[in-house]
């Protein structure tokens, strides 16, 4: 009986073991898809950024010709 006990426990342990290691890999998935998500928002930022000034100048442009 202390040996089928053993066995089971085992057998538990390697089965938690597989689920940390697919639950560390799912984290390290999210981590760089967060990384890449922020990459993103920055340069949507950034772009941003340049059409508004783009617009400034245009606006100013458009001004100066009223």
């Amino acid at each position: 009986m202390n040996q089928a006990s053993a066995d089971k426990r085992e057998k538990l342990y390697e089965a938690l073991n597989v689920e940390l290691e697919n639950l560390a890999t799912n984290v390290l998935e999210m981590e760089k898809k967060s990384v890449k998500l922020v990459e993103q928002t920055k340069t949507i930022h950034q772009l941003s950024l340049s059409q508004l000034s783009m617009l400034a100048g245009a606006n100013a442009v458009l001004g100066e010709n009223l």
